[in-house]
């Protein structure tokens, strides 16, 4: 029997709990993209979770990459659709958000420019806006105001398209 390291394992034995790895964690990996689109980072970041070697991490998402079930570029745009349909977001948020699960700077432009221009934005902008003033019409206008432009800097917009939104709703 050849043993390997400290572990007292054979050739064999060593080859058989590998394989049992590398499947655990594609069943892991797999499971976890069932539920919904993820990105690489995000399938790692799951991995590293279950306590999976970095090594085995970095196999099991370029063999899930191959295989077309892990796609960056494609789940960025997914993802920004679908978020800007469920909530206004102004470019600086959307882009901070799809860096955060893992898009490289230079991808995550690119998707916030595809997904957004100035018109775009600035109709979310005013979506937000008039929404945020319907709940908070309470104090002084200067009040609702501070609290209008907080709220749409907090959600993305620039200061100078907060500050242009806030003429036109009030």
């Amino acid at each position: 029997m050849i043993l390997m390291g400290n572990f007292g394992l054979g050739l064999g034995e060593m080859v058989e709990e590998e394989e049992s790895r590398w499947k655990a964690a594609l069943e892991t990996a797999v499971r976890y993209l069932a539920r919904r689109a993820r990105s690489r980072f995000e399938v790692e970041q799951r991995l590293h979770k279950a306590r999976f070697e970095p090594s085995l991490m970095r196999r099991v998402s370029s063999y899930l990459e191959e295989a077309g079930y892990l796609d960056d570029e494609a789940f960025g745009r997914q993802w920004a659709r679908d978020c800007l349909e469920r909530k206004p977001m102004g470019a600086r948020l959307l882009r901070q958000e799809l860096i955060r699960r893992g898009l490289g700077e230079a991808l995550a432009t690119a998707i916030v420019r595809e997904s957004m221009d100035e018109n775009r934005e600035h109709e979310m902008a005013l979506e937000a806006a008039r929404k945020k003033l319907k709940s908070s019409r309470a104090g002084s206008p200067e009040k609702v105001r501070e609290r209008l432009f907080r709220f749409l800097i907090g959600r993305g917009f620039s200061y100078e398209l907060a500050q242009h939104v806030i003429e036109e709703v009030q």
